[in-house]
């Protein structure tokens, strides 16, 4: 009987300990690897370990199409955040308006493949934040989605995007690359304007539209190739890009609208791949100074 009554109190015990610690398990440890990429499966040696925020925190708001928005809810703290696909069995499909601004902590997101649009401001003024997975099914992102996100500094867009829009990427001074995927149609105005640190960008044939001041003081920026889809060159898209030396235009642009390369010092040559009768007929804005063109 004695020893009856002390089993039970030792099972009694046991099951009290793993309340407690199911109750802390608000925030777990998990690593990024040295890639930038999120690695929740393997063990890497990496000096950035961060608190991942547990899902239950995020809030959850029903849509009109019955599946589910999410925002920061109780998460402000959390250094990383893993949007989970579902809630609640319905599928979580956007990132709301402002959902994630200002959340000074975090330093990664991951999008599901369930998301397919992220709001206006959604991750603005996020600081801190240095790693970005945009899951395959995103198919547009909002004006200033992940304006003056500093610490960025890489993003690789999917095949299932369709649209960059208003200055979406704004201010993001540390944004050293950026990869499009091959659905991408639209640059929005502004949309990498200030993005100081941006070497060079490869431009997909799929885009058709890239708007004004899309590329204003990319400083660092030293070459850009525009695909034959792009028959304009909207006012100032490259006003201030002072290390653009070269620029590659198709025999299909039709306008160069007035300031399009102001300010940008050292450009030098323009390459268009059409004739030099072709050329005459495109409406040029007069400032655009000795720059030569080499015919293709």
């Amino acid at each position: 009987m004695k020893k009856r009554i002390v089993y039970s109190a030792l099972l009694l015990t046991v099951a009290l300990l793993l309340s407690v610690f199911m109750s802390s398990c608000d925030e777990i440890e998990l690593s990024f690897g040295n890639d930038g990429m999120f690695d929740s499966d393997t063990d890497i040696s990496t000096d950035t370990d961060i608190v991942v925020a547990d899902p239950a925190l995020l809030q959850y708001t029903l849509l009109y199409d019955g599946t589910y928005g999410v925002s920061v809810g109780l998460a402000t703290d959390a250094e990383f955040i893993a949007v989970p696909p579902t809630h609640e069995g319905i599928a979580v499909t956007v990132i709301h308006t402002d959902g994630f601004k200002d959340a000074k902590a975090l330093k990664g997101i991951d999008l599901p493949e369930s998301i397919v649009g992220i709001g206006m401001s959604s991750f603005a003024g996020c600081g801190a934040l240095k790693y970005v997975n945009i899951s395959e099914g995103v198919r547009m992102i909002d004006g200033n989605a992940f304006a003056g996100c500093e610490s960025l500094t890489s993003v690789v867009l999917p095949d299932s995007l369709e649209s960059v829009g208003s200055a979406s990427f704004s201010g993001c001074t540390g944004l050293l690359s950026v990869t499009f995927g091959s659905g991408i149609k639209t640059i929005a105005d502004s949309a990498f304007s200030g993005c100081s640190a941006l070497i060079n960008i490869e431009i997909p044939d799929s885009v058709t539209y890239i708007g004004e001041l899309a590329f204003e003081k990319c400083t660092s920026l030293t070459e850009v190739t525009l695909p034959d889809g792009v028959i304009s060159i909207e006012p100032y898209t490259f006003v201030g890009c002072t290390a653009l030396e070269r620029v590659g235009l198709s025999a299909g642009i039709k306008t160069v609208s007035v300031g399009a390369f102001d300010g940008c010092k050292k450009l030098v040559e323009i390459g268009y791949r059409g004739t030099e009768e072709q050329w005459s007929a495109v409406s040029k804005y007069d400032g655009m100074g000795s720059v030569s063109v080499k015919f293709n």
